[in-house]
């Protein structure tokens, strides 16, 4: 049987005490989740708005159908090249796309 060091105990115990000075891992994991929240924040708005733009493109037909779909494609791409950058700084939050819940997987 040994010993074990301090890192080892925070990382059996979850870690040290708010007196503990924050890692580098930890400020960048902070970063990433805050990242990803305000990314998921803006899928969320336009999740709620949803059904206005589907009804805009039911009554305006395949023009402003193909423009609404291109805005949240655009979207949807700079969201997740964003939580990409996130998840490599440490964060861990599950991405939510307004994309694919509205082109890919349909509107409930």
């Amino acid at each position: 049987m040994r010993t074990l060091s301090e890192s080892e105990l925070n990382d059996v115990s979850g870690g040290g005490s708010f007196l503990i000075p924050p890692t580098l891992v930890g400020i960048g994991a902070l970063a990433g989740n805050t990242i990803i929240g305000i990314d998921n924040t803006i899928n969320s708005f336009q999740d709620a708005i949803a059904p206005i733009g589907v009804v805009l493109t039911a009554l305006s037909g395949p023009i402003t159908g193909a423009l609404h779909q291109f805005n949240d494609y655009v979207i949807y791409k700079a969201t997740q090249g964003l939580n990409t950058f996130a998840q490599t700084l440490g964060g861990t939050i599950a991405p939510d796309y307004h994309y694919e819940n509205e082109w890919i997987h349909g509107i409930n």
